[in-house]
């Protein structure tokens, strides 16, 4: 577990600098569009092997897997959720006589798309049917992923510009550090989580 944790630790964050440095490479000519290239192939081979890894999965069912998933989170976003909150709220406030707010449903509405991004889609990917896992898989992705969220939008309020560096690098490492726990712990929760049962060594005794 302490090994799979060091291992995401930092191949996740040679990831990220690999994929930061990609951006900044320039397509003006052909050997920039080929190393672009190269480059943008090996980081997405490295990723899928990498969280295969975590999803205990080959890593060409993990790549189709993921596939399906970013294409499901392309028209989830793609749904206008500002068009459809004011549609909804002047609707509700028509039927219940009662003033609603657009900021209101267009928040309720980006919630539940959140939710279903992030919970019922990976879910009924991994074909994991146990209400325990269910459990398990949400109380991971909140305090993994939704809880290092609000770390990083949160703005303190101070004065000095060393504090604000401070804290935000503070709280930079202390969400990525429960992301990358995260993982871990969606390895042990996709693993059997325990060793194979040994044959034993002692001989009856007749």
């Amino acid at each position: 577990m302490k090994k799979f944790w060091l291992i995401q630790f930092i191949a996740n964050a040679l990831i990220v600098f690999a994929f930061y440095e990609w951006l900044g490479i320039r397509d003006s000519r052909a050997s920039q569009l080929i190393i672009s290239l190269v480059l943008g192939l090996a980081i997405a081979a490295g990723t899928v092997f990498l969280h295969s890894r975590t999803f205990n999965m080959k890593p060409g069912r993990f790549a189709v897997i993921l596939l399906i998933f970013l294409l499901v989170c392309w028209g989830l976003n793609a749904i206008p959720i500002d068009r459809a909150g004011v549609w909804l709220a002047s609707v509700l406030t028509y039927n219940l006589r009662k003033p609603v707010k657009p900021a209101f449903m267009v928040s309720v509405l980006t919630l539940l798309k959140d939710f279903v991004q992030w919970i019922v889609v990976p879910l009924l990917l991994l074909h994991r049917h146990h209400s325990l896992f269910w459990l398990q898989y949400i109380g991971v992705v909140l305090a993994a992923f939704f809880i290092p969220s609000l770390l990083i939008h949160w703005t303190p309020t101070l004065t000095a510009t060393w504090l604000q560096v401070t804290s935000f690098a503070l709280r930079f490492l202390v969400a990525y550090c429960l992301v990358t726990t995260g993982f871990a712990a969606l390895w042990r929760l996709t693993s059997s989580g325990s060793p194979a049962p040994s044959q034993p060594k002692t001989v009856a005794l007749p």
